[in-house]
This record gives C-alpha cells, sequence and structure tokens, in this order.
C-alpha cells in the first residue's frame, strides 16, 4: 500500500489543517491596524503642532528648540499610546496561538485515534501521510515508513498495483467525484489483507492537482466473505452441472401448475438431446411422455400442501425416445418466488431389473407351486404307504398271537426254538409298527390333521406312572432310574396320549445311550406358570455340534454306518412336534461323555372343563404294556 510519511516528533505540521499563523487573516488585519493608527497619530501630531508654532512663535531658534521639544513629546506619546494598542492585540495574538495549538492537537488526536486509516498525498513533493494508528494495526513502526511514494509498489499486491495506477490517473484527470478503489497490502508479517481507498482530490486554478486527502477501511472480512461466497458458487455450479441425474428449477403457480424453467443443468441438455435455450423456453409438461403428462399434473399440485414429493414419470427427448425417470420434487420460494427444485434419476437399468424380478418371481412362484404339490403328493403317498404297510402288519400281529394262544392249548408241543423265532417276529413287527405310527402321526403334523385332546390332568401322575412302568425293563439292563418331584399334584390342560409319547421316546433314547450301572433321573418341576419336565443320563452324550440338528426330520447324530443302535430319526422331530402342539419347548444340555439332560417345557394353564383328579394310568393293563414294547422295540433284546 503507500508510504506512509510520518509526522515529525512534535507533528507541529499537517499539511491539510488551515490553523491560525503568521499568514493568517487575523495577524495581517492586526499589523495593518498598527500601522494605519501609528501613520494616523504621527499625521494628526505634526499638522497640529506646525499650526501652532507658526501662529505663536515667530523667533525661528525658539521655534526649533520648541520643534524639537515637540518631536521628543511626539516620540513619546506615540510610543505610551502604540504600547497599550500592541499590549492588546499582542495578548489577542497569544490567545490565537494558543487556541491554535489547542485545535491542532486536537484534531491530531482525532486523527491519530480514528478508526478508519487517514492519508494525504502531497502530488507536488510526493509525499504521502498515513496515520498512526492505522500503522500500528498493520504492526509497521515509524522507522518502516519513508517519505517517497515510490516505495508504495513493495507494500501493494503486484496484482493490484497496476490497476492501482491507472485508477489513480484517470481521476486526477477526469477531475470527476470521490475516488474509491479495492486493492490488497501487506501486513509487517507478510500477508496481504484487502482495503478500500476513498479520497477527494483537490486541484490548483491551472486544473493541476495539487494533493489528494482521504480514507483506507479494512475490507478483509467482507472480501474474504465474498471469496467464499464465489468459491462456494462456482462449487455448486460444478456440482450441479456435472451432476448424474438431470436437474431442473421451474416456477410453480398458485394453481398447482408448473411454469417455465428457470435453471437447468448441463445434464439434462446432453441426456434429452436440446441445447440450452431449448429447454430454457419450454415447461416440464413439454418433456413429459404424453402417456405421463396428465398423471404428472395432478402429481406435482400435491406440493400444494407438502414440501416433497417422489415419483415415476417418463421423460421424452429432443428425438422422441420414452426414458423412465424417478424424479424428487422440492417446493420452496426464492426471491419471493414460488419454485419446484427437479432432481430426476435414469432408471432404466432398475427397470430391466425389475421386470427380471418379476421374471424370476414367476418362475419361483411357478416352482413352488408344483414344489407344494408335489410335497403333497409326496405326503399323500407316504400316508398311503403307511396304511399299506399297517394292514399286513396287523394281520401278521394277529397271526402270532393266534399263534401263541394255541402254544398255551398244546404245551407238549412247544419247541424252544420255535419259541425264539416267534419273540424276533414279534419284535420286528412292533418296530414296523412304531416307525409306521411315527410316519402317520409326521404326516398329520404336516397336513394340520394332528389334534390334540386336551383335558385338565394331573401331569405329575401321569409322568410318574410312565417312569414306573418302565422301571423294571431299565432296570434289568443294569441302568439305575431316579425319579422325583417338587409337588405332588400339578393340574394343567393336556394330551396324556401325547405326553405318553414324549416321555416314553425320551426314556427310550436315554436307555439307548447309557451303558449298564448308568444312571436315568427324571424330574418335574412345579415353577408357577409353568411346569418342568426333564430327563437325565449318563451316557455317551451328544456333539456340540450335533445339538442342533436331533430335533430336525431324519436328522441323528451318529452316521449310519457309527450307529450302535437301531433307529430312523423321526422321534425326537416328533417329540418336539407335540411339545410345540402345547405350546412348550424342548431343549438339550449335553457334552460329550458325560451325559445328556431333555427339558421339557410346558404351560401351567387349564382350560375351562371338568378336572380330571383320577389318576389315569393306576394300572399298567395290557394296551399300556403293548404301547412300551412298541416304542422300546429298538432296543428289545
Amino acid at each position: 500500500m503507500f508510504l506512509s510519511r510520518t509526522v515529525k516528533k512534535d507533528n507541529e505540521n499537517i499539511s491539510f489543517l488551515n490553523l491560525p499563523g503568521k499568514d493568517s487573516p487575523t495577524a495581517k488585519n492586526i499589523c495593518l491596524r498598527i500601522t494605519f493608527l501609528y501613520l494616523s497619530i504621527g499625521l494628526l501630531w505634526v499638522y497640529v503642532t506646525d499650526f501652532l508654532l507658526e501662529e505663536f512663535i515667530h523667533d525661528l531658534f525658539v521655534l526649533n528648540k520648541v520643534q524639537q521639544i515637540t518631536g521628543a513629546a511626539y516620540v513619546l506619546f506615540t510610543t505610551i499610546v502604540l504600547y497599550l494598542i500592541l499590549k492588546r492585540d499582542v495578548q489577542l495574538i497569544f490567545s490565537l496561538k494558543d487556541q491554535a495549538e489547542l485545535s491542532t492537537q486536537e484534531v491530531r488526536t482525532i486523527i491519530e485515534n480514528f478508526t478508519d486509516g487517514i492519508w494525504e498525498y502531497d502530488i507536488s513533493s510526493r509525499t504521502l501521510y498515513l496515520s498512526k494508528k492505522w500503522r500500528n494495526a498493520m504492526g509497521y513502526l515509524d522507522r518502516d515508513f519513508d517519505y517517497n511514494v515510490e516505495l508504495a509498489k513493495h507494500f501493494i499486491h503486484p496484482e493490484d498495483l497496476k490497476c492501482f495506477h491507472k485508477s489513480m490517473s484517470t481521476y486526477l484527470k477526469n477531475r470527476e467525484g470521490a475516488y474509491e478503489s479495492e486493492l490488497r497490502i501487506k501486513t509487517k508479517v507478510g500477508d496481504y489483507e484487502w482495503f478500500l481507498l476513498r479520497a477527494q482530490g483537490s486541484w490548483d486554478a491551472l486544473g493541476k492537482p495539487v494533493k489528494i486527502t482521504g480514507t483506507i477501511i479494512n475490507n478483509h472480512g467482507r472480501k474474504s466473505a465474498e471469496e467464499i461466497v464465489v468459491r462456494s458458487e462456482k462449487k455448486f455450479r460444478k456440482l450441479f452441472h456435472n451432476a448424474n441425474d438431470l436437474i431442473f428449477l421451474y416456477q410453480f403457480h398458485e394453481d398447482g401448475t408448473p411454469g417455465r424453467y428457470i435453471e437447468i443443468n448441463d445434464v439434462a441438455c446432453q441426456r434429452l438431446g436440446y441445447d440450452r435455450n431449448e429447454l430454457l423456453s419450454m415447461t416440464p409438461c413439454g418433456i413429459t411422455s404424453p402417456n405421463k403428462t396428465a398423471e404428472g399434473r395432478e402429481t406435482i399440485k400435491k406440493l400444494l400442501h407438502q414440501d416433497h414429493i417422489t415419483f415415476e414419470t417418463v421423460l421424452l427427448t429432443k428425438d422422441g425416445q420414452e426414458i423412465p425417470y424417478e424424479n424428487n420434487a422440492h417446493f420452496f420460494t426464492l426471491n419471493g418466488e414460488r419454485v419446484v427444485l427437479s432432481i430426476s434419476r435414469d432408471i432404466t437399468e432398475r427397470k430391466k431389473a425389475e421386470a427380471q424380478l418379476r421374471n424370476i418371481m414367476n418362475q419361483n412362484q411357478k416352482l413352488l407351486k408344483e414344489t407344494l404339490e408335489y410335497d403333497a403328493l409326496k405326503t399323500e403317498f407316504f400316508s398311503n404307504l403307511s396304511h399299506e404297510f399297517k394292514t399286513p402288519l396287523n394281520v401278521i400281529l394277529g397271526a402270532l398271537q393266534l399263534i401263541y394262544a394255541r402254544q398255551g392249548e398244546n404245551p407238549d408241543q412247544n419247541c424252544p426254538g420255535i419259541s425264539k423265532d416267534l419273540h424276533i417276529i414279534k419284535q420286528n413287527c412292533f418296530r414296523l409298527l412304531r416307525l409306521i405310527n411315527n410316519l402317520i402321526d409326521i404326516t398329520r403334523v404336516d397336513t394340520g390333521f394332528m389334534k390334540l385332546q386336551l383335558e385338565n390332568q394331573n401331569i405329575v401322575n401321569i409322568v410318574e406312572d410312565i417312569t414306573l412302568s418302565v422301571a423294571e425293563f431299565i432296570e434289568s439292563k443294569g441302568i439305575t432310574l431316579e425319579f422325583d418331584t417338587n409337588v405332588e399334584e400339578k393340574t394343567i390342560a393336556c394330551d396324556a396320549d401325547k405326553i405318553e409319547r414324549i416321555m416314553l421316546n425320551l426314556l427310550s433314547n436315554a436307555i439307548k445311550h447309557t451303558q449298564p450301572d448308568g444312571r436315568i433321573w427324571v424330574n418335574i418341576l412345579d415353577q408357577g406358570d409353568h411346569v418342568l419336565i426333564s430327563v437325565k443320563d449318563t451316557g455317551r452324550g451328544i456333539p456340540l455340534d450335533k445339538q442342533k440338528i436331533i430335533f430336525e426330520r431324519f436328522r441323528q447324530a451318529n452316521p449310519l454306518m457309527n450307529r450302535t443302535h437301531e433307529g430312523s430319526g423321526i422321534g425326537l422331530s416328533l417329540v418336539k412336534s407335540f411339545v410345540e402342539m402345547h405350546k412348550g419347548t424342548i431343549t438339550v444340555e449335553s457334552k460329550e461323555g458325560e451325559g445328556s439332560q431333555f427339558v421339557v417345557i410346558l404351560p401351567g394353564c387349564r382350560i375351562q372343563s371338568k378336572t380330571s383328579g383320577t389318576p389315569v394310568y393306576s394300572n399298567i393293563d395290557s394296551p399300556k404294556v403293548e404301547k412300551i414294547r412298541i416304542e422300546f422295540s429298538d432296543i428289545y433284546s
């Protein structure tokens, strides 16, 4: 910026201040008054004395002496008069001088403490004055400045220096109004800050510029903000025109109809095939497919009641091609005008993917329908097959019972070998019957024909009776059986037949996998709103990775070639189905080599019917023994 001429130490002269001094009108008036008064008194004295002396004294010697005396008197008199006059005027002069010094100090104080910088450029001497406070604000000391204005080029930004000289020269030449310019000036630390220069020039009678006086205001904050705005606008325009989506800004009338486009991005012009001026003369309806125009108008009207809508439409290119777009429209007010910002994304690929997905879904639905039909046929086949197996099996069992009856009538004809063979036949018939019953039950569960026959029963008696009914068989295997309960009676709504199937299956599994000298515990616990039944053994246990699959249909923990006992993999799956039909749960806790524990939790609720207090299984009758033999057929030897 310009180099400032510092004021001398006492700041005695500030050139643009006109203060009273020796050349001021006041001083000149005083001098003229004194001179005029002195001449007037002198002329009056000479005229009066000469007249009187010539009138009354005729002796020349005496006249000379008298003139000498009157001359001396004149000098004395005028001296006294001048002293009295000068005393008053000198006092006035000193008073004016004091006032001038005081005014100079006040002006100096104002200038040095003025928030904005004060500057004056004397063109004839090529020197520059700049207020001290501004210099200090820029970090400069008095010794950093020189009177020579040529050094200003070291402080003004190189990009602004040429423009500054040109604008200043133009102003001084044209003599029009006030001067104003923006430029960057270097601070003491080397940074550049923006400043606004305002000044007024003065010219002599010949029109030659004499000096320029003005202010310098720090404009860095506003200029920085303007630069940020400019950068933001450039960034916005770059994003606006390089966005992958079509962006439109158009008028939105009060009746909900769209008006002409106000702004569009370059991508919209490229994708639709129009130039910018063509699109700016059109409305959204002009680039919408005729099949979607009416629907689009009605959709846009929704912006009368909400700020944002998203909808699908079809846009028409200049060559007539229809392209599907997803349109996000936002309504707002811009500079007092109702406008809509619309961002449209090409969804051609998405539409293709949706069409492919619909085809795949249709194919999958068809495949699912065929699968369900096949599954129904399979279920029907298993059901029919199970019944077809069961009919001849019942005939075989009936024949066995007849043979056993005849043996009892003719004991002399009994043959030990025949009895053993008959026992093997009967055991395997029970095994086939168990498998067939499980298949039938699974089919009934899958088809929804398996129903519970719920009655309010004493669950403690049911579980205890089933456990005691197999105690003799378990002990014959060298296994200890223990039953325990924390309550003697707990009545819940249950299907006694299904509970029996659940317990016999769990006990059968425990016997299969427990070695002689092992133990089996059956516990039933009343826990208020539910009942917990557990069957625990000291068998070989179940590997952790197999514990989740044992309840799946046809899945077993041991591979087919490594099994030590027979089994179809249906039992535990059927148990889980029966438990879930009671709205209960079944879980397993097992550690390989240490045994397993199956836990069944049933809800402790009742149904609205007469509670049966009579034990259902108080006697081990023949049908019950046959059920046990069927469920344990895999482990009979």
